[in-house]
């Protein structure tokens, strides 16, 4: 994006401009230019900036040492001139600036230049340097500090900058914007490679964060590092990220914690050694920072293990329109989410190709979405494939959190209050296709429901559910199951119904495995009726139904309803006959 566009594009946020001249050529003193002061007949700069007035100065010199003052007039730098401010001095710019992409600003004698009056900064005043040679650590820290400062936009012109290690404390706002996530990159220098900890740039404190345009690549790999692209402590801020590139990042591409109002869209995640994105919390789980406000939408995560995490306390989040590929989404320990997970693809390869290849690390992606104490969330039509992990496509698991006091106590997080409704899984050879663990410690989960998903295509189970008060599970269908149907265990307060269970028995088990297992002696009030099961390939079942929870001849717990067999039942629709008035068996 050049910066006209820029401009153009500020302003439809609502930023204010005055007229911004961009210096395409350059000037001499022997230029007679209309409204043009030269600084070149003047001792100080003050003097020569007085001298302009209105007009504009036109600065061909260096001029160093320059102490705390506002100098309020125009400049425009042909090339031969720089301003160098004193060491613990501040200089302020307030008039307007035209500069091209070179260095007119010299803070390595320890002072700092604002340019308050200018409409956006390069990064080149700075002494930055896009060469994919240069060092640019101190001057990238010195420019970041600078706009933060002066409340402007700071611009990567098309290049390579490498860099270690920036870290910038300020209350402004910081906004980067870049030509392109392909075409401005900042790079991991070759000098620190195996630094640790070597972030390369940390913001604390920022009111505001945004980052456009841009790619960061850290061109490493290895869990020994415990760092990434960009850390960012926004405190109240907000942080946005949009079409941006982040790649080879040690441990995390983007990390913001505490963290809220935050947003990723149409960025790329390529081979991250953990994280893409990490939002978390802060405090401590005494005194927990809560987060609100969270959209990741339309990007693309590629081998790394986990492409988008969101931790702790967190909520308000959306997450639509992804391709996580070799990738996953985690949403752990994060009471009443208000989540929602929709339109996204996420897909697997055998043993998650990335970990073996040794491409990336940290934990395997085992999970397409694991969700870890979350309630209050929404699935819709995600298409999950080709994850063969030790576990499973989607996991939601009810979890504890220690409260580390004298006489603290154990915050119990169930999985609860959540609808999955039209997700497919297909040639997923995991644990399950989905699993609710909704309890923990005697604490259950409530109000699941699970409709109209579609499951298929040489998956290892049909959908688990435990634990949970108030299920409704219906019109799902299960498709070529390796090692069994759908399973409920302890369910109070539910209902089966409408759902198909054909051929999930495929895996020679010797007609083992029944269509539907009911499991647990606390299971009560739950209606099984009007459901398929049938197996036409490899093994039969060995029974549609097979309850085995002990409960059903008791004051008719599980109620049994026009459920059937087709091809391949070999032992019939239930096993034990189920019990009561309103059961009704038949094949």
């Amino acid at each position: 994006m050049k910066p006209p566009e820029i401009l153009k594009y500020i302003k439809q946020f609502g930023w204010v401009f005055s007229v911004l001249i961009w210096f395409q050529g350059s000037v001499s003193s022997g230029q007679n230019l209309a409204g043009y002061i030269y600084d070149t007949d003047y001792p100080t700069f003050a003097a020569a900036c007085t001298a302009a007035g209105s007009g504009t100065l036109v600065v061909t010199r260096v001029w160093k040492s320059l102490s705390n003052s506002n100098y309020g007039c125009n400049l425009t730098f042909p090339g031969t001139g720089m301003l160098q401010a004193g060491n613990g001095q501040t200089v302020t710019l307030s008039g307007t600036i035209t500069a091209g992409a070179i260095q007119i600003f010299d803070i390595s004698g320890g002072g700092a230049i604002l340019a308050t009056g200018a409409e956006l900064l390069y990064i080149q005043w700075f002494g930055v340097r896009g060469d994919n040679s240069t060092e640019n650590s101190t001057a990238v820290q010195g420019a970041v500090t600078a706009a933060m400062a002066s409340a402007k936009p700071l611009y990567w012109p098309a290049g390579i900058y490498l860099g270690c290690a920036s870290t910038v404390t300020n209350r402004g706002p910081l906004t980067i914007y870049g030509a392109g996530m392909r075409e401005t990159t900042y790079r991991r220098h070759p000098s620190c490679q195996h630094d640790n900890p070597a972030t390369m740039i940390t913001v604390k404190d920022a009111a505001s964060i945004e980052i456009r345009d841009m790619g960061f690549d850290m061109v490493t790999g290895g869990a020994e590092r415990f760092s990434g692209a960009i850390f960012a402590a926004s405190g109240s801020g907000s942080f946005l990220a949009e079409r941006t590139y982040w790649a080879n990042a040690s441990a995390v591409g983007i990390q913001c914690q505490p963290c809220q109002n935050a947003t990723v869209t149409n960025s790329t995640f390529y081979r991250n050694w953990w994280f893409g994105l990490s939002f978390a919390s802060g405090g401590t789980t005494t005194d927990p920072i809560y987060g609100y406000n969270f959209n990741i939408h339309g990007n693309i995560f590629i081998d790394t293990p986990i492409g988008a995490g969101l931790s702790f306390f967190l909520s308000n989040i959306s997450i639509t329109g992804n391709v996580f590929d070799r990738s996953n989404l985690s949403l752990v320990q994060m009471p009443h989410a208000y989540a929602t997970i929709e339109g996204n693809t996420f897909n697997g390869v055998a043993d998650q190709g990335c970990i073996v290849s040794k491409q990336c690390g940290g934990a395997n992606s085992y999970n397409a979405i694991f969700l870890e104490g979350v309630s209050d969330w929404t699935i819709g039509s995600n298409l999950i494939s080709n994850f063969n992990g030790q576990q499973g496509a989607m996991i939601c698991l009810a979890t504890t959190l220690q409260i580390p006091e004298p006489g603290g106590t154990i915050l119990k997080l169930p999985c609860s209050r959540a609808s999955i409704n039209g997700l497919t899984i297909v040639d997923s050879n995991s644990g399950y296709s989905i699993l609710i663990a909704g309890s923990r410690d005697d604490t259950y989960g409530t109000d699941i429901s699970i409709k109209n998903t579609h499951v298929a295509g040489g998956v290892n189970q049909c959908p688990i559910a435990g634990g949970v008060v108030g299920l409704d599970m219906s019109n799902n269908t299960c498709n070529s199951a390796a090692n069994g149907g759908y399973t409920l265990n302890d369910i109070h307060h539910g209902s089966f119904r409408g759902n198909l269970c054909r051929n999930c028995n495929t895996a020679e088990q010797g007609g083992t495995r029944p269509g539907l297992i009911i499991t647990g002696k606390s299971t009560r009030d739950l209606d099984i009726i009007d459901n398929l099961f049938e197996n036409d390939e490899g093994n039969s079942l060995s029974y549609g139904i097979q309850d085995s929870s002990g409960v059903s001849g008791q004051n008719s717990q599980i109620h049994y309803s026009n459920n059937r067999c087709g091809a391949g039942c070999a032992g019939g629709v239930y096993s034990p006959a189920p019990v009561g008035p309103e059961s009704i068996p038949g094949r």
